[in-house]
């Protein structure tokens, strides 16, 4: 009988669309609260400082306290979401890993030049990107556009400077990994392969 693994896989990954779908939430949430500096700012010059009242700079800055503390909890939040689901998914795919790796060791379907950890270093691989920055990027570059429209809204060479300076990141983020990843898989390989 032949798996599926394709779609065990991508069946596994739907058992975690509630986690998923809260982090995206959390996400948009601690993305929109990113723009409460800028917010901050504008309120204070354009009511603090023309009115010069002092009850209002402690009230908006309150205000601006609170959401940031917002912020921290929804950061903190996503994050704990997406350890639990690491954790989860290890404990779903370790031991049917194992137990395919040594079945298939014993019936002598797999190459004896590589190493059965190998699999182990897979399902690392995609625990360590639920869990780590990766997962975190790919909720927020949906904001970036927002961010750079808001940008524009403040003044047009902002948006634009916003816009050249994205590119720039991009160019360094495409050379970066360009430049490191033969490196890093070649390691990889050879550690796995011990």
């Amino acid at each position: 009988m032949k798996i599926n693994h394709g779609n065990e896989l991508a069946n596994t990954f739907l058992a975690f669309r509630t986690e998923f779908i809260l982090v995206g939430v959390l996400s948009a949430l601690a993305n929109l609260l990113m723009l409460t500096p800028t917010i901050y700012m504008l309120q204070v010059y354009d009511r603090v400082m023309v009115s010069q009242n002092e009850l209002t700079l402690v009230v908006i800055s309150l205000i601006t306290l609170a959401l940031f503390g917002v912020i921290a909890i929804a950061e903190w939040a996503r994050s704990k979401i997406l350890v639990s689901a690491g954790q989860r998914l290890d404990e779903r795919l370790g031991t049917r890993i194992f137990n395919a790796t040594f079945e298939s060791r014993l019936a002598g379907l797999q190459d004896p030049s590589k190493s059965p950890s190998r699999a182990f270093s897979d399902l690392l691989q995609v625990r360590q990107f639920i869990t780590g920055n990766g997962i975190f990027a790919f909720f927020d570059l949906p904001w970036a556009p927002i961010y750079i429209a808001v940008c524009f809204l403040l003044h047009p060479l902002l948006g634009w400077l916003s816009i050249l300076f994205a590119c720039v990141q991009l160019a360094l983020a495409g050379l970066s990994h360009r430049l490191s990843a033969p490196p890093a898989e070649a390691a990889q390989l050879a550690q796995t392969d011990v």
